[in-house]
C-alpha cells in the first residue's frame, strides 16, 4: 500500500556576517506518531494548512519553510 508523508525544506535566511542562506532538505515533521497519509490529497492539505499556520511567524524570523509530499511503500 502506498502512503504519503510530508517533507519540509527549511531555510534560515541571511545568516551571519556573510548573510548566507542555510537550508535543510528532507526534514520530516514528527509527532507522537508518524505523519503519513493514505492519499496525496490529504498530505497536500496538511502541508498547505501547516504553511498557512506558520507563514507569518516564520517571516518575522527570516525563515522560509516549504513542504512537499513524498510517496512511500508501506509494507
Amino acid at each position: 500500500m502506498m502512503v504519503f508523508k510530508p517533507i519540509a525544506v527549511i531555510c534560515f535566511l541571511a545568516i551571519g556576517n556573510t548573510q548566507n542562506n542555510v537550508c535543510f532538505n528532507k526534514a520530516e515533521p514528527f509527532s507522537e506518531k508518524p505523519l503519513k497519509f493514505d492519499t496525496l490529497e490529504k498530505c497536500q492539505e496538511f502541508t498547505r494548512s501547516g504553511v498557512n499556520l506558520l507563514d507569518k511567524d516564520l517571516k518575522l524570523r527570516n525563515v522560509h519553510l516549504s513542504f512537499y509530499c513524498e510517496s512511500e511503500l508501506n509494507v
